[in-house]
């Protein structure tokens, strides 16, 4: 409902307006009257109307001056002139007022009627458009954080690089301060596919969240600045500094935000990330350029641990590619796994990724994939292959894809060769068990006629020297000396009868004189065999 004030120093024209119209069903209420022009002024001061209905001519102040004063304080209070002077100077004082309407005198009640009805219009129309204008600043206001966001990343991504234009948007958008130098910081969780490429979106989603609620709360509580998401495995920071000072000591400042921030990642999201951090610059427009050289910080923890901060400016550009051999390298692994060697597994790993700082990171990654080929091929020569040791063969390939610093990648073919000597290991182990058990199979069934090792490595196949270093690796002992255990054994149980002679025991083990097979028992258990019969029959 709006408010309507009445000014007029006729006061049966007053009541003559108030009676005969209705207010109600128009959706107005007369709020006051006034019979001049100052008490009008006073009053819509006071009760602040939508409406106007003033008389032009009165005393003390005239209407025209009344509503010039109103309209200084209340521009959105709206006029209607009464009064039986037509005369051209009221109507332009009038139109230079932007006076809505003119009524003339004597008061034709349709008339004025029709003027508050017209009134009422553009009332609702003006409230329509405040409403809606209203409406979109609080959705502007809503999507302002986008709109900020958007705006990071068209600076970031180099999107816009005229420093006019960025100036013009960060002012409108109500964030630009007047800041001396930048830096960025590029932060990207270490071994992503490893750990977290079978988790979902959501997860995803969550786990750089975490990241980014990390910088907040350190990097960004000291220092100006924004991050924003680059990717569900980065975020991309941008510190402003207020001061402009030596490089050196602006990136010095840099890293004990860094190393604070890391820690806390560490600690807090529970995982390790790498920071590449830029070098400095003086213009908004070079913020892409610094975000380049971050990343490129970042790429090169392929040559460290992870977990690392590394500097821009320190990271050297690495375009050398060294030949190598792979027939070389495969007869090195082939020594190896012949001669079950862990020291030389050292050795050929230092040889190829001792010294690659100067290398490629593709030089490198294709190194490897050749050393993985070539273990390969040797596993076949073998009757092998990596299912033998691993669960699925494809995780040596998906892991090496997915290792991120050559430290892991050393590592992984380490590990590699390592249980690949330890399976041959086992295989070599079972096969030598064979030709053991073979050998005391023959011992035990036929020591009576065994006289030297040969006579049990020729029926096995296999050189004496052979059988006998195999034997003595499984048991610790030699064949012979296993041959005579066997024989001492047998002739303790045999004079523990008192009926067998010792002429017949000598004779049923082989030995073809009693004084050899007394003097081999007493060297074996310290007395002769009558002696250990009379001890054992005691």
């Amino acid at each position: 409902m709006f408010n309507v004030l009445i000014v007029d120093d006729n006061l049966l024209d007053i009541k003559g307006m108030m009676n005969n119209i209705e207010w109600e069903a128009l959706g107005l209420r007369v709020c006051g009257t006034a019979l001049d022009g100052l008490e009008g002024y006073k009053k819509s001061i006071e009760l602040k109307p939508n409406i106007v209905i003033t008389d032009i001519s009165m005393p003390r102040l005239n209407g025209i001056e009344m509503t010039r004063r109103i309209k200084e304080e209340l521009p959105e209070t709206k006029f209607i002139f009464i009064s039986c002077f037509d005369e051209f100077e009221f109507t332009k004082s009038a139109m230079e007022l932007n006076i809505n309407r003119y009524v003339l005198k004597p008061i034709d009640i349709d008339e004025l009627q029709d003027a508050l009805i017209y009134m009422i219009d553009i009332y609702q129309k003006e409230l329509a458009k405040k409403l809606e204008k209203q409406e979109l600043e609080k959705k502007i206001n809503e999507s302002l954080p986008l709109m900020i966001e958007n705006f990071y990343y068209d600076l970031i991504y180099g999107k816009i690089r005229n420093n006019e234009d960025i100036i013009n948007r960060m002012n409108y958008l109500n964030i630009y301060r007047s800041f001396k130098c930048y830096n960025v910081f590029y932060i990207e969780i270490d071994n992503y596919e490893l750990n977290y490429s079978n988790i979902s979106v959501e997860e995803r989603y969550k786990l750089i969240e975490r990241v980014k609620f990390c910088v907040e709360e350190t990097v960004l509580q000291e220092k100006q600045g924004f991050v924003i998401k680059n990717d569900y495995r980065s975020v991309i920071v941008v510190l402003y500094f207020d001061e402009i000072k030596e490089e050196k000591v602006l990136l010095e400042e840099s890293v004990i935000y860094a190393i604070n921030c890391r820690e806390y990642i560490n600690k807090v999201a529970d995982m390790n990330i790498t920071m590449g951090l830029s070098g400095i610059s003086n213009e908004l427009s070079h913020i892409n350029d610094l975000l380049k050289n971050a990343q490129y910080a970042v790429e090169s923890k392929f040559y460290s641990r992870g977990n690392a901060i590394i500097m821009a400016n320190e990271v050297m550009k690495r375009t050398n590619e060294c030949e190598y051999d792979l027939i070389e390298i495969k007869n090195e692994l082939s020594h190896i796994f012949e001669e079950m060697d862990r020291d030389k597994v050292n050795v050929f790993l230092q040889k190829y990724y001792g010294q690659v700082e100067d290398l490629s990171t593709n030089h490198l990654k294709s190194l490897s994939y050749s050393i993985i080929n070539i273990i390969q091929v040797l596993l076949l020569e073998r009757n092998l292959s990596f299912s033998d040791f691993v669960d699925d063969e494809f995780i040596v390939w998906k892991k090496l894809s997915r290792f991120e610093t050559i430290v892991d990648i050393k590592q992984w073919i380490n590990n590699i060769i390592l249980g690949i000597i330890e399976l041959i290991k086992d295989r070599e182990t079972n096969r030598y068990s064979k030709i053991v058990e073979d050998i005391i199979e023959i011992i035990e069934t036929k020591y009576r006629e065994i006289d030297n090792i040969r006579d049990i490595s020729d029926s096995l196949y296999i050189s004496s020297s052979y059988a006998n270093q195999i034997f003595k690796q499984q048991k610790g002992i030699t064949i012979f000396e296993y041959l005579i255990q066997t024989k001492i054994e047998m002739a303790k149980k045999m004079l523990q009868d008192p009926y067998c002679r010792i002429c017949d025991i000598s004779n049923e083990l082989g030995y073809k004189s009693n004084a050899y097979f007394t003097s081999v028992f007493k060297r074996h258990t310290g007395i002769t065999p009558k002696e250990y019969r009379k001890r054992y029959s005691k």
